[in-house]
């Protein structure tokens, strides 16, 4: 059964390089696989990722949009979006969907997915 649901939540992502010295420090590419074992790649400043500085690998977190809980699969479809760059150059917004348990709450919205199971 799936649930909709408007909610924030942070995506636990990896930060794999920093991306360019130039024109600007402290640009970062994370990277997360969905269910599918697709990769998705961003791309944006360290504080956009939780991070004051990094070492590679590092865990980070990226801002997602719950849009849609799939209670059956144990899966929530985020959106995610860019403001420097992402990796589907064809969009500044993606969806994709991934296991619940890559997700960490913003304040009580992952409570709000936890109970969609519970009931």
């Amino acid at each position: 059964m799936n649930q909709e649901v408007a909610s924030l939540v942070d995506l636990l992502v990896v930060a794999t390089r920093e991306v360019s010295l130039e024109p600007q420090p402290g640009i970062v590419e994370v990277m997360v696989f969905d269910v599918l074992g697709k990769k998705w790649c961003f791309v944006d400043k360290y504080p956009i990722f939780g991070l004051e500085h990094c070492y590679f690998p590092s865990a980070a977190l990226l801002r997602c949009q719950v849009i849609e809980v799939d209670i059956a699969k144990n899966q929530v479809l985020v959106s995610a979006s860019n403001s420097y760059q992402i990796g589907d150059e064809n969009s500044q917004t993606v969806e994709f969907w991934v296991r619940k348990n890559q997700l960490i709450a913003v304040s009580a919205q992952l409570q709000k997915i936890e109970n969609l199971g519970a009931s």
